[in-house]
């Protein structure tokens, strides 16, 4: 701090901010990769006809360390059955019609298409899975 001379009353000070070791930019480390995505729930999902669910996605780096948690492009959803469950871009669930099916989540990297997979039942009743 350097004392500033004036009129007036009080002190007057001047602060000079600086760092000594810091005269080039530090460059930031790019995002890991991702190495895996999981759907959340973990497990199959059950639902009465013209019932609806959601669900999420978590990205993994190769440690397994969670990076992310997104819904919409780049990752994409897709029903194996869309006559039995629909499936929109934000991963909401519809039951159509009475059956079983799997969901898909894919994620493209820069290398390859991250993929995970649910069971989904539409059932008339919520009282067992098949």
């Amino acid at each position: 701090m350097y004392p500033l001379r004036g009129r007036g009353r009080g002190a007057r000070w001047l602060v000079v901010v600086g760092c000594a070791t810091c005269s080039e930019p530090v460059p930031l480390s790019p995002p890991p990769e991702p190495a895996s995505i999981t759907i959340s729930p973990s497990h199959g999902i059950a639902l009465n006809l013209g019932g609806q669910t959601s669900i999420g996605v978590v990205v993994r780096d190769a440690a397994g360390i969670p990076i992310a948690v997104i819904a919409g492009p780049p990752l994409a959803f897709t029903s194996r059955n869309p006559s039995v469950v629909a499936v929109d871009s934000t991963g909401r669930v519809s039951a159509v019609r009475l059956g079983v099916t799997y969901v898909v989540a894919s994620l493209p990297t820069a290398t390859r298409v991250l993929t995970d997979s649910i069971f989904v039942a539409v059932m008339t009743t919520l009282d067992r899975l098949p």
